[in-house]
């Protein structure tokens, strides 16, 4: 096999998978893959992993499991794609939430308890110009 269709065969791989989390509810608002979600937005597998370990240690360890929390949250998310030049200058705070939800697909309770006061509908953007 070729590299053109080594190509070919990923770029189905990668609509098809698309197209299920479509029909299953995928959203940008309700993501239903994180894998799926870093591959719309070019985050590479060591990035995604970073955000994920980094989300992690702040659901483990925040006692303030609030929308204050937020913050925190983009930083990891900036830390992780600092020098990615598909994305360090997109990074904004709906992405930074979107991951957060796409991460509730692990096990951890406190980005679950996070991503129900995000459902609240707020004003992400004044969440995130608070400073701790």
């Amino acid at each position: 096999m070729n590299n053109e269709q080594l190509e070919n065969r990923i770029e189905l791989l990668t609509d098809a998978v698309g197209e299920l989390a479509d029909r299953l509810g995928n959203t940008n608002e309700n993501p239903i893959s994180l894998s799926l979600l870093c591959l719309d937005y070019g985050i590479t597998l060591e990035q995604r992993d970073s955000i994920v370990s980094g989300f992690f240690r702040l659901a483990d360890y925040d006692e303030n499991l609030d929308t204050i929390a937020l913050p925190k949250y983009r930083k990891v998310v900036e830390d992780a794609l600092t020098g990615s030049q598909t994305l360090s200058a997109d990074i904004n705070n709906r992405l930074v939430i979107t991951l957060i939800q796409a991460a509730t697909v692990f096990p951890v309770h406190g980005l679950s308890e996070l991503t129900d006061h995000l459902e609240l509908g707020m004003d992400y953007d004044s969440v995130f110009d608070q400073t701790d």
